[in-house]
């Protein structure tokens, strides 16, 4: 959060995201200001205003911009007057985008911040923080991922070799169910579902999705259900097939959106410094991986400070390491020891060695996942007999051990 907020001065905020975006074009920030009187476009999910509860539809349209007045100030806002003509923005919008030409392209100009009618219906001043007069801040919390025209290496929507299905419908009583279809043909890399609903409080519907053929509650590839209406389905090199997608009311009615995005492109290639289908990271392009990214373009999991408690050890034969890897963030939920770079470094205070298996080593092939056991067994520095095992505990937490030849023994074969 910006460190002079004080609504509605500074209303902005840098948020950084866990997981890396890929295959969206960032939109540059504006490096001025638009002055008054200039078009631009407001993108947001709020309600549309007056007594509506209409939040969670994604909607755009076009506003003009105007002095600010009534206590905002043209340095740090951009302002309009909302006369019922074009659009406004309202409750649920904040933090949504007002685009404007700025001569090299569409950029960013405003951040939806607030309005002085509570109603947002006509007569409404409504105010952006504006882009411009806080950008220093934003590239300097933002850092370098600014930079990028691309994210990641997946062709963009908007790109040739991508195709975008756009679907808007209205379930209710009479019409409980919305069909769609999307075509996926050979050699694509992904395929991404988003579904959004209207958000009132009343309605409830889910999302299912199915390859190949009609997608049922009781039979589909990727289901979206609970409370909520927002869902998301991501599936990695799809078959290529007609696929189908269902949305189902459970209770309630009104409209909702369904975007379904197909992206082709070349095959990933792990080593290029571009992250693509199926990876973390890349090299350079390391998708602000909290660790180093491994030989297998995925990130790996740091231990955090205090978060390794050693159990027991014992350097003489047989050597003997036990750790408990603690879990209270749920940082380490998913945790698949097989999918990434293993490092366990053994300090007896002279001459710390470091054990490292490599990311799909093959000799996790005794783990048994399901109860969350994975064991290694193989060669370390040339000496046979090692055993790793990690275990998943009822705590969350991991108890890990590591054992077999002395530790002389990988000191002199390493």
């Amino acid at each position: 959060m910006h460190p002079d907020y004080q609504f509605p001065r500074a209303d902005l905020a840098v948020i950084k995201l866990g997981t890396p975006v890929t295959g969206i074009a960032p939109a540059p920030l504006a490096l001025a200001a638009p002055t008054p009187g200039a078009p631009g476009t407001i993108v947001g999910f709020g309600r549309t205003g007056g007594g509506a509860n209409d939040l969670g539809l994604k909607r755009s349209g076009s506003i003009t911009t105007a002095p600010c007045t009534d206590g905002i100030s043209n340095d740090t806002a951009v302002c309009w007057n909302f006369t019922g003509a074009g659009a406004n923005s309202c409750n649920g919008d904040s933090g949504g985008p007002l685009f404007v030409d700025s001569g090299f392209g569409t950029a960013v100009a405003g951040i939806a911040s607030g309005g002085r009618n509570e109603s947002c219906l006509a007569g409404d001043f409504a105010f952006d923080a504006s882009v411009a007069a806080y950008r220093d801040w934003i590239e300097a919390e933002g850092g370098p991922d600014l930079q990028h025209a691309t994210c990641g290496g997946v062709p963009q929507a908007g790109d040739p070799r991508t195709t975008i299905l756009a679907a808007d419908a209205t379930l209710d009583e009479a019409v409980p169910a919305g069909a769609h279809t999307v075509e996926v043909p050979p050699g694509m890399n992904e395929l991404r579902v988003g579904f959004n609903g209207i958000d009132d409080g009343q309605a409830n519907f889910d999302l299912y999705v199915k390859a190949g053929r009609p997608a049922t509650p009781d039979d589909y590839d990727c289901r979206v259900a609970g409370a909520g209406q927002y869902g998301y389905c991501q599936f990695l090199f799809p078959a290529p097939a007609t696929w189908h997608l269902l949305v189902q009311r459970v209770s309630g009615s009104g409209p909702y959106q369904l975007t379904a995005t197909v992206f082709g492109g070349d095959p990933p290639a792990c080593g290029n410094s571009v992250r693509e289908t199926g990876e973390q990271c890349d090299g350079s392009d390391d998708g602000a991986c909290p660790g180093e990214c491994n030989a297998a373009c995925a990130c790996g999991l740091p231990c955090t400070e205090g978060g390794l408690v050693p159990l027991k050890l014992r350097l003489g034969h047989p050597f003997l390491a036990r750790a408990l890897l603690l879990n209270p963030s749920g940082t380490y939920d998913r945790l698949d020891p097989r999918a990434t770079d293993f490092s366990m470094t053994v300090d007896d205070g002279t001459s710390p060695l470091e054990i490292m298996i490599p990311a799909g080593d093959a000799g996790w092939v005794r783990s048994t996942t399901r109860d969350g056991a994975y064991r290694w067994t193989g060669r370390l520095a040339g000496v046979r007999g090692v055993i790793l095992k990690c275990r998943r505990m009822r705590s969350r937490d991991w108890r890990i051990t590591l054992k077999g030849s002395s530790i002389e023994a990988l000191r002199r074969a390493r």
